[in-house]
Order: C-alpha cells, then structure tokens, then sequence
C-alpha cells in the first residue's frame, strides 16, 4: 500500500497506464473495495500528519484517487467523512483525512533567529528585546502568510477536484457542516477567551478552513465584476435556515421568533430541504450518469430544483467566518489585555526578586510560571498577526461580507414587492410572517459590522494609514451602506437592540473618517453619501433616533454602552453636517419637536454626566499629583508600595479624566454647531430644556472661572488633552448662539445654584485674551452677559415682591413656584408642567411610585393655576410694583460650587 501511495504521489515513479482502473475493477469484482480505499485513506492521512511532510505530493496521490469515481464515492463513506458521535471539534481535526489536510500550525520555534533570539520571549518580556528585532518579526510573519496562502491554493485544487463526484462533494460539504456544529461552543465568552477549548477546533485550522471556503466563493463574491454579480444572484439565503449542512436549532433570528419562526420553516424551509435530499438521492441512484454535477463557482448549479452550489458556499462560508473571526477578535482583545497586566506583573516580580531577602526564591518560582505563561498568550497572538490580520485573508472576507450585505438588501427588496437588487424606498414595510429576511440568523448582520470594523484596522501599507475598507471600491462602500441605512433603524425588522448599534459602530469605523489619520478619504466618502438618496432622506433621522432609543436597550450593560454608540453617533452627524442634503434633513427633523427634544435632553443628560465626572477625576489627578511630588509626606510603611500603588492610581484616574473629557468635548461641540443653526434652535429652547441647557452652561461656566477652578491647575495638560480656554471658548460660542432667544437670559439668571455676574465677567476677560474665538462671538457673549445681568436684578425684585411662596403651590420636587401646574393621574401628585416633562423626557415612570406615566397622560390643574395666577397677581399689587431690587455683590468667587445640574 505504501508503495502505491508513493507511485501516485510521484508522477517520476509512475504507474502503468490503466492500472488504476483495472485495480478498481478488479476490487469490485472481489468487493473488496470498500475495505481497500479505507486503508488507503488511513495511509495516506498517517503521511500527512508526518513532521515535515510536503503536501504537495500528497494532494496529487488524493486528486488522482478522486479522478475515480468508484473509488471517490468509496472515499466518502470512510470514518473520515462519515463521522461518529464521539468526534469533537478538536479530534476533527486530528483524526480525519480533511481535518489533517486543513490543520495548520506555526510553531513556536518559527519565531527563533539564526542567532538566537526568540522573538516569542522578547515580545512577552520587552528587557530581552533586541535591536532590529520588529523588523525581523516583520519578514517571518510575512513568511508564514506566503506559507499558509500557498498551502491554502493547493488544497483549494484538491477540494474542487473532490467536489466534482457528487457522493463524495456531500460528504465533504457535509463535513464542514459538521465542523460548523462542533465548534458553535467558540461563541461563549470563556472558550473565546482561551480559557476552555478542550472540545473545539484550535483557531489557525479555522481560519484555514475559512481560507479555503472563501477561495470557493471568489467566482461569485466579486460584485464589480458582470460574471461575479451574475452568480452572486444565485445565492439563495434560505439555506441559511434550512438546517441542512448545519444545525440552526439554536439560532437567534433578525425578527422571528417562537410560533412564527416554526410556522415559518414548516411551510417553505421543509419543501426545499425534500427537494435537496430528492436530488441527491437521485444523483447516487445514477452514479456515473449524464447529467453535470454541481461545481465550485457554481457551474452547473441546478438552482431551479435545490439550494444549488453557489448557496451551500454561500452558506457554509458564512456560517465558518461567524465561528471564526468574532471569537479569534474577542480573543484577541482579551489577550492583549492579559498580556499588559502580566508584563505589568513580570516587572514588578523581578523587581522584588532582585532585592533579595526572604521571599526572593518565591518570586523566582513565580516568574519561571508567569514567563511560561505569558509566552503562550504571546505566541498565540503572534499566529493571529500573521494569518487573521493578513491582508491576503481580509480582502476576499471583506468581499464575502458586501455580498452578505448585498445579499440581505436584496432578499428585502423583494420582501416589499422593489424591483432589487438595491432597496429603493424605506422604511420597509412590516416582515410577513413567511419572511425569509427576518427569519435569517441575526450573526449575518453581525458579522458584517464585525469584518467592516476589523478591515477598517488592517492595512496594506501601514505608512498610509489606509485601512483596507479605505481601498475598497466605491460600489462596495455603497453595498455596506445600503445594509446600514435600511436595517439600523428598522427595529421590526432587526430585533436586537444591541445589533442595532453595532450597524452605526461599523457606519462610524469604517464608512466615516472619524480617525483624524483618514481625513484624507473625506471628500471620496462624502461623495458616497452624497450620492445616495435613500441615505440622504433617512440617515440623519435614524441616528437622532437612535441617540434617544439607546437609552433603554434592556442590556445589563447598557448604562455605560450607551455613552459609547452615542458617541460614535455623534461623529457621523459631524460629518454629515457639512454635506448640505444631510444638514437639511436633520433642520427638518428638528421641526418635529417633541422628537427633538428628547434627542437633545439626552445631549444635555450625556454632557452634565461627562463634563462633572472629567472635573471630578481632572480634581483627584491634582490630588495625586500633589501627593506624588511631597517629598515630606509620610510614606508608611513600606513607603516604596504605597508610592507604586498612588503611581498605578494616578495612570488609571488620568485615563479616566481622559476618556470622559473626549466624551464631553464631542457633546459640547455638537451643541455648539447645532445651536449655530437657526433652524435648529427651537427644540434647544422649548420652555422644559431652556433652564436645563442654562444651568448646564452655568454649572460648567462656574468651573472654568469660579472660585474652585485652580482644582483644575495640573501638570501635564496636554496628556488628558485638556485645553481649560478651548473648552471655555465653546461654552461662550452656545451661549451667544442662545442669545437671541427671548427666554433665555431669564433662564440663565434664575440658575440660584450656579449662575454669577462675576464669572461671566471673568469669562470675558479670558476670551479676549487668549483669542479662541472670533470678536462677533466675544460681542455677543458681552452683550448676553449684560442681559442676564439686568435679568438676574429682575429677578430678585419680583422674588422680593412675591414674598414667602404657600407650600401648596410649590413644585414637590424643586420647592418653587409652579407657573404651570399639572396632575399625575398615577400618584394623583401636581408638578410643575416643566419640571415633569423633563424627567419624563429620560424616565417614563411617576418619580413618586415609579408607575408608568408619559407625557400625554398628564392632567391640566386649571383650578390650581388659577389660584396661582391671582396669587401672584395680589402679591404684586400689594407690593406697588415693588422697588428697586438690591445690587449683587461684586464678586462672589467665594461660594462653594454647586451640585451639578440633575439630569432629567
């Protein structure tokens, strides 16, 4: 047998011409063939697992077997493709023919140099790093991408030659669907992780199954090329759901769910299936007949009777990508951060072993098991750089997701009776209940957010600071957006909140220059969304909706999501801003304005919350660093710890400080060029967000120029890019942008906690002195200040003439007087109109029994008001008009700032 093994994989020993074929006769004659190919199989699968084996050989001896057609279909009922119940995702790859064909591995001793170094120990401990070492990293990970894509196009070769027998083209589809079923354990958190993948595929022979599949696709995943969009019709995306390949059972669905999803796949997903099993029991009934077997690229696909070739691809390739590229990315993720805390670790062992005494041999034993160990999250991390991050892969994945995209785009065009491919109107209407695209896995919109976001990080050339989304084509970036536009906003249609924002995280990353390093690519972008009318009627809309709906995603995390995709919100409506068909929709959005104020009470709620928390750690980063350079402070004992541990505080406060600072400068400027906006202005100044947008300004005002704003005097200010006198100059540019509201200047003088002539006055100082913004603005701050002023002596003269307010006219929350008083139908309580709607803006519970309660539902107290009216109107008759209101004080720099503004 070894012989004959040896004869077929080497073309210079040969064999005589027909003996192949008279040995299959022969055999069956004998019936003996079954039992003959099963030896071979196993011999031929104990060659490939030898060290150092050339494959080459290997895959001509297995592509002149399948050149056979008795012998491939004996091939398929083997135990290598036949498999048992007891194989698991790791022995599937040990143990079977496929599996040792797809198994890939870079060793550790791949990352050794000629003289020495081990660039595996220099990356996991940065003290043995050597000069030139990167660059050496560099030329071997490039060495392993040529090793693995050339292994990958021979066994592409063989694949396809298997595919061509239709029994053993089953058992190999078949195969991978199991490899699919095996491995579905990927998806929790600790096998991702690495920390439980005792029963699952190791990850390099994953993504070298991925490779193949997606090699399988390149016929009908290039979209800009007439063939390619041709086959890319014949996609057929109800295999998704047929469970034919793969099991689905356990699948979560864009928007069905319970008894529609059973009615579902009962009435359309059982017939194909019975027409799939029905043509392949016929084509092993003819064996050797005439009719053309399905091939890759889908030649001589029968479409119109089964799923076809193009769609088990399709599918089985998609399915591959979700098991593969989301874990090995959240692995990855997880991995770098393990592997910063443990060189963190590492330092300080060595540290402490270095200075001898009684517990040195301890860190010695430590650092041997930590060294160990930080070596394999190293290594593993290498192997993912050299094959998950290669270009060569992430191309032809980035062409499999826009067909993916494309793909679900035009499934819901048909869906709603538009002629397709593109959607050309939306929203969609409701999914019937024999929707194919609501009931399609929900990873296939998840995985193309994913490979959108992770291509937007892997470049060809790292001097240009291109992504390889950035060199896609045009027609491709429109392919993406299309699927963002339609499904970002269409909860009917995907139901997962979460999946949701994942659609505006990829808009964000990987279709916006949102990195000032890709400014480059502005105007090719801006011409892509300029050019699409379906995004210019409905994207700004969708993400003002979106910024106002993630509050409530339901998420046990959601808190602090929330912050984070309003955000990268934020920065789409920056772009589009400058793009006048975008800027026109969002002034037409403003004009719904009950709408829009809830988009701009969440502003409001983001910046109070992010503007105190950057003041308050801005404040212990001073605190730190006051401690750090008293060179008289008591230490304790041991002193040296505790200054390490106020050193590591320090780091983490000032990423802290960092992180919400970013967040409270990107609000602050969309308030800044939104209130720009005549347009726009209305919602901003309703009479429920006028004092709240006031005693925001105030509060911030207060911090910038009152009396506690030397808290704010650190070192290092560029390091938080905290710029005191740009973010001052922003305040001052809102306030005049406000000024022109009648309202407004009342507002701002009634603010009792924070408002104070005296810091606007200071405030005006500043502004001319460092020059941050134009004259016209510093003017109409001036002038704003004088108004407010003039307001707050108003003020205090009616106060004075009103007297002590009765209690029972009294808002119950803020004790002041109601203007507006209306009843909470669930706690039978009267508020003040203004105060209830902005808590009702952000909570639609009573604040007093925490019942259900909206803003319609609210009660008019006319009897109240009433009394109210003529309360007030008494007052001030009996005051005479009152006289001339007590002048503030000068400067009032010695009050302690205020609580910040409570969110509504």
């Amino acid at each position: 047998m070894e012989a004959f093994v040896t004869a077929l994989q080497n073309p210079g020993i040969g064999l005589p011409r027909g003996f192949v074929e008279h040995l299959v006769r022969h055999l069956m004659e004998n019936e003996e063939l079954g039992s003959f190919v099963g030896v071979l199989m196993d011999v031929i699968a104990d060659k490939i697992a030898e060290p150092g084996q050339d494959l080459t050989g290997v895959n001509l001896a297995l592509a002149n077997l399948c050149a056979q057609k008795d012998i491939a279909r004996e091939m398929a009922a083997t135990h290598h493709f036949q498999l048992s119940e007891n194989v698991t995702g790791a022995t599937l790859f040990s143990d079977t023919l496929l599996g040792k064909l797809f198994f890939h591995n870079i060793p550790r001793e791949a990352f050794v140099l000629d003289n020495g170094s081990n660039l595996v120990a220099s990356q996991a401990d940065p003290e043995l790093a050597r000069p030139g070492d990167m660059q050496q990293l560099d030329r071997i990970l490039r060495q392993q991408r040529v090793v693995a894509e050339n292994g990958s196009a021979a066994l592409h070769g063989l694949v396809r030659t298997m595919l061509k027998e239709p029994t053993l083209r089953d058992a190999v589809l078949n195969w991978m669907g199991r490899a699919c079923d095996l491995n579905m354990d990927k998806l929790k958190t600790a096998v991702a992780h690495g920390m439980s993948e005792a029963n699952v595929s190791p990850d390099l022979c994953m993504l070298s199954m991925l490779r193949l599949l997606l090699k399988l696709c390149e016929p009908f995943s290039a979209l800009d090329s007439p063939k390619g969009a041709k086959l890319a019709a014949k996609v057929d995306l109800a295999f998704m759901t047929s469970g034919l390949r793969f099991s689905v059972a356990k699948d979560d669905r864009l928007a069905l769910s319970g008894e529609k999803l059973d009615r579902w796949l009962d009435e359309r997903n059982l017939a194909r299936i019975q027409q799939f099993q029905a043509r392949e029991e016929a084509e092993r009934e003819a064996k050797a007949g005439s009719g053309a077997p399905g091939t890759p690229g889908g030649a001589g696909a029968d479409d119109g009777k089964s799923f076809g070739t193009v769609s088990e691809f399709f599918g089985l390739t998609s399915r591959v990508a979700h098991l593969t590229v989301n874990p090995i990315l959240s692995r990855y993720r997880h991995v770098h951060r393990v592997i910063e805390r443990m060189q963190d670790e590492l330092k300080k062992r060595k540290q402490a072993a270095a200075g001898g005494g009684m517990n040195a041999a301890m860190h010695t034993m430590a650092i041997a098991t930590l060294t160990a160990k930080l070596q394999e999250h190293v290594l593993w991390s290498l192997q993912m750089n050299a094959l998950l991050f290669n270009p060569d892969l992430v191309t032809p994945l980035l062409d499999f997701m826009r067909l993916q995209a494309y793909s679900i785009c035009a499934a819901a065009a048909r869906e709603a009776g538009q002629p397709g491919p593109h959607v050309a109107s939306i929203p969609l209407p409701p999914p019937p209940d024999d929707s194919l695209v609501a009931a399609l896995p929900d990873h296939v919109v998840e995985d193309v957010t994913e490979v959108l976001t992770f291509g937007s990080h892997v470049h060809v050339n790292p001097r240009t600071h291109r992504g390889l989304v950035d060199e896609m084509s045009r027609d491709a970036k429109e392919d993406f957006l299309q699927l963002i536009v339609v499904f970002g906003g269409a909860p009917k249609h995907v139901r997962n909140p979460y999946l949701r924002a994942r659609l505006i995280e990829a808009l964000a990353i990987g279709l916006t220059p949102t990195d000032e390093k890709r400014r480059g690519g502005h105007a090719e972008l801006a011409a892509i969304f300029e050019a699409s009318p379906l995004a210019a009627a409905h994207l700004a809309p969708m993400l003002l909706r979106f910024f106002v709906d993630i509050e409530f995603t339901g998420s046990h995390t959601q808190f602090y999501d929330k912050f984070r995709y309003r955000r990268l919100a934020g920065s789409i409506l920056e772009f589009l801003w400058d793009m006048a068909p975008y800027r026109a929709t969002l002034v037409e959005a403003s004009r719904d304005v009950e709408f829009f104020v809830g988009f701009v009470n969440m502003i409001v709620n983001d910046t109070i919350y992010h503007m105190d928390e950057a003041l308050t750690q801005i404040k212990k980063v001073k605190d730190l660093q006051t401690r750090l350079a008293d060179a008289t402070h008591d230490w304790g004992n041991p002193a040296e710890m505790r200054r390490e541990r106020d050193e590591q505080l320090l780091e983490q406060t000032t990423n802290h400080a960092k992180s919400e600072l970013e967040q409270a400068n990107g609000l602050t400027h969309m308030l800044s060029y939104l209130s720009a906006e005549p347009a726009v202005r209305e919602p901003f100044m309703t009479d429920d967000m006028r004092s709240r947008i006031a005693e925001m300004l105030n509060y911030f005002l207060l911090h910038l120029t009152g009396p506690r704003q030397t808290d704010l005097r650190i070192n290092n200010m560029e390091e938080l890019d905290f710029r005191p006198d740009e973010m001052l100059a922003k305040l001052a540019t809102i306030y005049a942008n406000f000024s022109a509201n009648d309202g407004f200047a009342a507002s701002v003088a009634s603010d009792q906690r924070s408002y104070n002539p005296a810091y606007f006055s200071k405030a005006v100082r500043v502004l001319r002195r460092t020059g941050k913004v134009s004259q016209d603005v510093v003017d109409r701050f001036e002038a704003f200040a004088t108004a407010a002023d003039a307001e707050a002596q108003r003020l205090a003269a009616e106060e004075e003439d009103l007297g002590e307010v009765p209690e029972e006219f009294l808002d119950p929350l803020t004790y002041e007087l109601m203007r507006d008083p209306v009843r909470l139908p669930t706690s039978n309580v009267t508020m003040d109109r203004a105060n209830i709607k902005r808590h009702l803006l952000s909570d639609h519970t009573d604040p007093f029994n925490r019942q259900h309660l909206t803003i319609d539902m609210l009660e008019d107290d006319v009897e109240l008001k009433a009394k109210i009216d003529a309360w007030i109107a008494a007052q001030k008759a009996k005051s005479g008009a009152g006289g001339a209101p007590p002048a503030p004080a000068d400067d009032a720099m010695d009050v302690a700032p205020p609580e910040p503004p409570a969110e509504g």
